[in-house]
């Protein structure tokens, strides 16, 4: 966990900048249970040890997909802008692609929210499905890096 949250917090480093009007960066997360609390709580509390203090706000529906989020973004970034958007898909990304468009509900949640920052990014957080065995973990370590190719078309695509 502090390992992702460190990463996050890079993150959010790397996405500021000291010409931004914001004292703090702001965050908003769009997810489910894997960017629930205390994600959110862990990253800012590690930034602000690191005398970089954020604010952040999320909206996180319990097993949504993108699809399912982005029918309610309008009201959810209310409060804006913001300067970073961690969003992520459910885990069967396969699935999402042909069922709940991922790419054309991704890209629709970016140009949102851009419309309230047009210096804000986007970034595309790949979940993971649960690790079924602890002593023995090849199989999941399998499956993630077998999937990881498919996350990472689902970003080139919405760069483009």
């Amino acid at each position: 966990m502090k390992r992702l949250a460190t990463a996050a917090i890079a993150l959010c480093m790397v996405t500021t900048s000291p010409a931004q009007t914001s004292p703090q960066p702001r965050l908003f997360y769009s997810g489910h249970s894997l960017l629930d609390e205390p994600l959110p709580q862990d990253v800012a509390r590690i930034a602000a040890s690191l005398g970089a203090p954020l604010q952040w706000n999320r909206q996180h529906v319990g097993g949504s997909s993108i699809r399912d989020r982005n029918q309610q973004m309008p009201q959810a970034l209310q409060g804006g802008p913001y300067d970073a958007l961690i969003v992520t898909e459910q885990h069967t990304l396969i699935g999402n692609l042909v069922w709940n468009d991922t790419v054309r509900e991704l890209r629709s949640l970016h140009d949102r929210f851009t419309d309230g920052n047009a210096r804000g990014q986007t970034w595309f957080y790949a979940s993971w499905l649960n690790l079924d065995n602890r002593d023995d973990p090849r199989r999941w370590i399998a499956h993630e890096r077998a999937a990881s190719p498919l996350w990472q078309c689902v970003v080139t695509r919405i760069n483009r």
